[in-house]
């Protein structure tokens, strides 16, 4: 969850094979609106490696600045599928606004 605090927020996954990250979901930020609650977000990614483990953190933004979630882990194993669903809570508690 992202909690945009009543102001106007937007938010995108970044993933990748190290902390470095590299690859972002969608590729154009998403607007989740201004509301005081917290609001769920994932995405769904492809072109993923079998057996591969990505690393991946959540990044919002609005008029205050930009905050990121904490690094998760995935592996990536499931045959003959090339996509995952991400899905990361996060609710700003220890930055300014979001």
């Amino acid at each position: 969850t992202v909690n945009p605090k009543a102001s106007p927020t937007s938010y995108h996954f970044e993933y990748g094979k190290t902390t470095a990250y590299g690859s972002k979901a969608p590729l154009s930020s998403k607007d989740i609106g201004s509301g005081s609650e917290a609001v769920a977000v994932s995405e769904t990614i492809s072109g993923l490696a079998e057996g591969t483990e990505y690393h991946y953190r959540v990044v919002a933004s609005n008029a205050e600045g930009t905050t990121t979630g904490a690094d998760g882990r995935f592996r990536h194993g499931m045959r003959g599928r090339a996509s995952q669903r991400l899905r990361f809570g996060y609710d700003g508690s220890s930055s300014s606004r979001f």
